[in-house]
């Protein structure tokens, strides 16, 4: 939960991520950190991956049909970011600073 909620913190003001709901009662048990990025997803995991963040992918190849478009959509944009008990604060912190740095790249890319 505090991991998540630092997560919630560090990327609030992010323009161009949609960050999972706050857990407002406390009462999640929360295994990983979901955001969906507008624009290419995979050019988020590249510029990530070169300043030392990897993600994890959930549902990036659906089994549904292609009508269900908004699990399709949700699948294009969905990155996992590192989420684990070990994960020191320092390392959560460079997380934040990498994806903050790359929404103010891409949102510079679109206006």
């Amino acid at each position: 939960r505090e991991l998540y909620a630092i997560y919630q913190q560090g990327l609030a003001d992010c323009r161009l991520l949609q960050l999972p709901p706050n857990d407002e009662r406390g009462e999640w048990s929360c295994i990983r950190f979901p955001v969906l990025v507008s624009g290419d997803k995979l050019a988020w995991y590249r510029a990530a991956c070169q300043r030392g963040v990897d993600f994890a992918f959930s549902f990036t190849f659906l089994g549904c049909p292609e009508n269900f478009t908004k699990a399709h959509a949700i699948a294009r944009t969905i990155l996992d970011l590192p989420f684990y008990l070990k994960l020191t604060d320092a390392r959560a912190r460079k997380v934040i600073a990498v994806l903050r740095e790359l929404d103010a790249f891409f949102y510079s890319q679109i206006r």
